[in-house]
């Protein structure tokens, strides 16, 4: 097993995995439990643009899973918290994007919820703990999740946010 301060994943071992599917998979498993969710359905339009020729990576799928689902999940939560707030014109939109570049696999990871104001973000990648004002507490903040992307799979994350505006999260995979 992993562990990074009392976190633990299970330490399945590195193969070669499509990121498109790791990326169509749990983002269809965030959608059913945030969207779909029998307590507190809610409205959004999810669109995909993936990369048709991505390689194959090899990666600890289990870690990017977790990231994943992490991010899909803050995603659907903040334009769930947008979507409540009644505005008027207002159309919840997460979308998720693959692409190759040069050196490295990108998934883009974009939304149209509340934002996240710079001091939040800053706390998301260096505190252990969510962003109270975007996320609940119960859904772990994504230090750990990028300490483990950075470790393990050669990888990082980028956050990009405009309060109102919504939320863009980069993770680059390098080849």
């Amino acid at each position: 097993d992993y562990k990074v301060t009392g976190v633990q994943t299970c330490a399945l071992p590195i193969s070669k995995y499509s990121i498109n599917n790791l990326c169509e998979y749990y983002l269809e498993l965030s959608f059913r439990g945030n969207c779909l969710n029998p307590d507190r359905p809610f409205n959004c339009i999810v669109t995909k643009d993936m990369e048709k020729n991505l390689p194959l990576l090899s990666v600890y799928s289990n870690d990017i899973g977790i990231l994943l689902l992490n991010i899909f999940d803050n995603a659907f939560k903040a334009v769930h918290q947008r979507t409540e707030k009644g505005e008027k014109g207002y159309e919840p939109k997460v979308s998720v994007s693959t692409r190759i570049l040069p050196r490295f696999i990108q998934i883009r990871v974009k939304d149209s919820g509340i934002g996240i104001q710079e001091n939040e973000r800053l706390k998301l990648m260096t505190k252990f703990k969510s962003s109270e004002s975007t996320i609940d507490n119960s859904v772990n903040g994504l230090a750990i999740i990028s300490s483990i992307l950075i470790e393990r799979n050669k990888g990082e994350l980028k956050i990009e946010s405009e309060i109102g505006a919504g939320t863009d999260f980069y993770v680059k995979l390098f080849i």
